[in-house]
């Protein structure tokens, strides 16, 4: 089993860039919950030892929890499926009213964006209507593996 464990307190997070229209990668430093998590990979057979290499003071200071990924991403896939399940939801603003009942909703400007990419990419009929209808296509693309 793990023996030790050596934490930098530190991990990647992708988040959507909005004016270059990408994910963007930044490294910062983990949240509490992350580095008891990594803690836990260590005594679970046998003693061990987590190193956490970060001062006690900066420890300290680090948030509780990761932010949400619904606040961090472009939302275009989780949009088409919640689309394509037609007994949940009908259009754009019955797409926003459930997504606002997330513990950590995105913003609404988020959900606009993503619906509007949809109807770029052909993926559904009109994001500005009450009732939007997904094409074949995005029928297809959100059974899709991804």
């Amino acid at each position: 089993g793990v023996r030790h464990v050596i934490d930098i307190c530190r991990h990647i997070e992708l988040h959507w860039e909005e004016q270059l229209g990408n994910r963007k990668a930044n490294v910062i430093y983990a949240s509490v919950a992350q580095t008891m998590q990594r803690r836990g990979r260590t005594g679970r057979t046998n003693d061990g030892t987590c190193w956490r290499l970060l001062p006690r003071r900066d420890y300290e200071t680090l948030v509780p929890h990761e932010k949400a990924a619904l606040v961090l991403q472009p939302l275009r896939e989780e949009c088409l499926k919640l689309l394509c399940s037609q007994d949940l939801l009908e259009g754009p603003k019955t797409t926003m009213r459930f997504l606002q009942q997330c513990i950590e909703p995105p913003f609404g400007q988020t959900v606009y964006n993503a619906m509007k990419g949809l109807a770029v990419m052909r993926l559904i009929e009109d994001s500005e209507q009450e009732r939007v209808a997904v094409t074949p296509l995005g029928q297809l693309i959100e059974q899709l593996p991804l």
